[in-house]
């Protein structure tokens, strides 16, 4: 993800999801929550049913992996 995008706010109804940050730092906004920063080797779960939008603070590209999980 390039410097400074941001996605748009999603959620996954049914099934959590775990980001490993591999790469740049980042910021997890929640409409319910306060934000997370991110950097590289972080690891971060959302929740199910859980609004966030990730953006890239850094000034190089963020890359994770993103798994969703049932748990």
């Amino acid at each position: 993800m390039k410097p400074g995008l941001r996605l748009p706010w999603f959620l996954h109804e049914d099934k959590d999801e775990m980001i490993v940050v591999l790469q740049g730092a980042g910021v997890m906004y929640f409409k319910s929550a306060e934000p997370i920063e991110l950097k590289s080797g972080d690891t971060l779960c959302v929740p199910a049913g859980i609004e966030h939008s990730l953006e890239n603070t850094g000034d190089s590209d963020f890359e994770a992996i993103f798994f969703k999980v049932l748990c």
